[in-house]
């Protein structure tokens, strides 16, 4: 049996707001569904067509196509067209927003998933010059996009989610990287001012400013997860993030920033060469060579530890990450030994511990809303978080978490589909196996947008997986 591997993605920056983006291209038809007849009725701000696809066949397959949407092709100046890309594609309460872009343009469609029918296109162009990157997030603020010019610039667009209209934008040198949105606010470093500025996502309002060290070192974006965000891996929405953390690994330097007031709640120096920082809740665990252990701290309080834990001495590429609220997920790499250990985030004790008698080779740890997925150069498991017990081995190369309880796989012989509330695998029908590479499209919510790589015009398609 067999499923593919989709990208774990993750944003950020701001000073001063100014105009930036202009261009809207206006024109086309929005496709509607109404009792099982196609009927097409004019957008509100349109682009190209969207089409709909006919009522489901109870009895059919639970994946359908819902609808389809193809862009004109770009001038020839402007470059091939690039997307849709994990980086520009999101899905959240039911809307796919996803977007083609070439060197000087943006091509956006919002398409609802259960109306089966566009709700905006929108095409933007940066007049600064050729985009030499694109991506976008989806947070309760609106729809963040940010693009970086050729000339080291950094543009953010923020558009109205349910319109596709500007709300406010700004553009800066480049200061901060993907990453740095939290709590409702888009964190940036200004180069120039040397200092952490919070931009209000709602309004572009600079809200606070939290000066920096000129001697510090580079830092490190801690972002806040909690349980909703681990339910759902990859889901790049923006939960409740009280908290962010920013952390100099060379030296264990640390802070954790209120995220509504830019008050900075905790300060402490946690330990030299730190591999990695996990913030889950209101605790910060952090895995460090110097001295070589796990420890836990309270986020408004970096002083005198929760707990720790000592750690084997262990080569580069060893990781600690979050599997789910109460798991974290510790990767030891000892030459040619590779070990994965769940350890209990109230104590630090070691739950279980999988040998390398399964885990060859490079492999990655993630939660896939259950059942942890552990990838090897070969096979794909999926185990229990309490007991390490291995539920399902399949020989495929990587994975997706397609939301709905939804794990795709894919192989050697193909493509499969898991169902992990079910522990079972479930029959897509024969779109799926036969063309619907989950290679080729991004997934959330039990919902993917596809790309047609033989498509003449950039061409999009909907799907949705009806548990």
């Amino acid at each position: 049996m067999t499923f593919p591997h989709q990208p774990h993605h993750p944003p950020p920056p701001g000073r001063r707001r100014r105009p930036l983006l202009i261009g809207v291209v206006a024109a086309a038809v929005v496709a509607v569904l109404v009792a099982a007849v196609l009927v097409l009725v004019p957008s509100s701000d349109a682009g190209g067509p969207g089409v709909p696809v006919a009522a489901p066949d109870p009895q059919a397959a639970p994946l359908e196509q819902v609808g389809r949407v193809t862009k004109p092709r770009p001038p020839k100046d402007e470059g091939p067209p690039t997307g849709p890309e994990p980086e520009l594609t999101r899905i959240r309460d039911g809307v796919v927003y996803t977007a083609f872009h070439t060197r000087k343009s943006i091509s956006f469609t919002a398409f609802d998933v259960e109306r089966r029918s566009v709700v905006w296109e929108r095409t933007l162009r940066l007049p600064e010059g050729a985009i030499s990157s694109v991506a976008f997030e989806i947070v309760d603020g609106g729809l963040i996009l940010e693009g970086r010019n050729a000339d080291g610039y950094e543009y953010t667009l923020v558009l109205n989610p349910g319109t596709g209209e500007t709300v406010w934008d700004l553009s800066l040198p480049v200061g901060c990287d993907r990453g740095c949105h939290h709590g409702g606010r888009l964190i940036a470093y200004d180069t120039a001012a040397n200092q952490q500025n919070a931009f209000d996502v709602r309004t572009g309002e600079q809200v606070w400013s939290v000066p920096e060290r000129t001697d510090e070192p580079s830092f490190t974006w801690i972002p806040q997860q909690t349980a909703e965000s681990l339910a759902a891996p990859g889901d790049p929405q923006d939960h409740e993030q009280r908290y962010v953390g920013h952390g100099q690994k060379a030296t264990g330097a640390t802070k954790i920033i209120e995220t509504t007031s830019g008050r900075i709640v905790a300060e402490g120096a946690l330990g030299e060469k730190v591999t990695d920082y996990v913030l889950v809740g209101d605790v910060l665990y952090v895995y460090r060579k110097t001295p070589r252990e796990l420890a836990a701290y309270r986020a408004d309080d970096l002083g005198a530890p929760l707990w720790t834990q000592p750690v084997p001495a262990a080569d580069d590429g060893s990781a600690l990450v979050a599997c789910d609220e109460t798991t974290l997920c510790l990767t030891l790499l000892q030459g040619d030994r590779r070990t994965l250990h769940a350890i209990d985030t109230a104590a630090g004790a070691t739950r279980w511990e999988l040998g390398d008698r399964l885990l060859t080779g490079q492999y990655e740890t993630r939660s896939v809303g259950g059942p942890i997925a552990v990838t090897t150069k070969d096979s794909t498991m999926l185990l229990d978080p309490a007991s390490g017990e291995v539920l399902e081995t399949f020989a495929a190369t990587g994975y997706t978490y397609a939301g709905a309880g939804l794990i795709l796989l894919a192989g050697p012989d193909g493509h499969l589909a898991y169902d992990a509330a079910r522990r079972a695998p479930v029959d897509l029908g024969p779109e799926f196996g036969a063309g619907l590479d989950p290679a080729t499209c991004v997934w959330a919510e039990g919902s993917a947008a596809c790309a047609d790589p033989e498509a003449s015009d950039p061409e999009i398609t909907f799907w949705r997986y009806r548990a």
